[in-house]
């Protein structure tokens, strides 16, 4: 996994990242700033905590791989050879949002549609052709649309 160095700033719970010193990929469950260059960020799992320097901390790139991990389950994510769908049932909120990711030369592209109510025959494009190159712009992007829940238990 080749990511680039992010602003701690950018990150928010539950994103994952990876820590280089230690080569680990991490779920964030809290940040907060230790000293002007060192933060302090405790993991989702087991509660780890990191005491590091921004450029030690790394954002992941979004690959099919990494898709493909995500594809088990009745709710999960589905392949059909060119893309990957998630579409939910109308929840409390009575909406229906439908999630596409495509790979066009390794670069993930977004689509988020939603249904207003039941009564809706035509979802409208919440984002239309987003470029997408990192697990956390991925997670950020579907928080924006109400699809907490599904950016927070992506798999790594």
């Amino acid at each position: 996994m080749g990511g680039i160095n992010m602003k701690v700033s950018e990150l928010q719970i539950g994103d994952w990242v990876k820590i280089s010193r230690h080569e680990k990929v991490v779920g964030i469950q809290n940040i907060s700033v230790a000293s002007p260059d060192h933060y302090n960020i405790t993991t989702k799992l087991a509660g780890e905590s990191y005491h590091r320097k921004e450029d030690e901390v790394e954002s992941i790139p979004l690959t099919k791989e990494i898709m493909d991990a995500n594809l088990d389950g009745p709710d999960g994510w589905k392949y059909d050879g060119i893309r990957y769908t998630w579409a939910n049932t109308f929840s409390k909120s009575a909406h229906l949002h439908a999630v596409y990711i495509e790979f066009i030369m390794d670069q993930a592209i977004l689509c988020v549609y939603e249904r207003k109510s039941t009564m809706a025959h035509s979802q409208e494009p919440r984002i239309l052709g987003m470029k997408i190159s990192y697990v956390h712009e991925l997670q950020h992007s579907l928080r924006l649309c109400g699809l907490s829940e599904l950016a927070d238990n992506l798999k790594i």
